[in-house]
């Protein structure tokens, strides 16, 4: 597997685009959460989802979050 690296101009430049959503209107949260997925597969034992990555798409099953915050059994608490 290669990982491809994304500059710091590029990082900057998405994340300033990002900034001005107002994610109180469900148009531009539903555009926030398609700039980032792609697909969500529902199965019986797993959820699959597939990220928009670059070039093309990147795939994170349960299986490849396990560990990291998306792992917790709560929800985190918002301040």
């Amino acid at each position: 597997m290669t990982v491809d690296i994304v500059t710091r101009e590029q990082t900057k430049m998405y994340l300033h685009k990002l900034r001005d959503i107002d994610i109180t209107n469900q148009e531009q949260r539903q555009r926030l959460i398609d700039g980032f997925v792609n697909a969500t597969y529902v199965y019986d034992d797993k959820i699959v989802l597939t990220f928009n990555y670059k070039d093309g798409t990147k795939t994170v099953s349960l299986k490849d979050i396990k560990g990291s915050d998306l792992d917790l059994t709560a929800r985190p608490k918002l301040n």
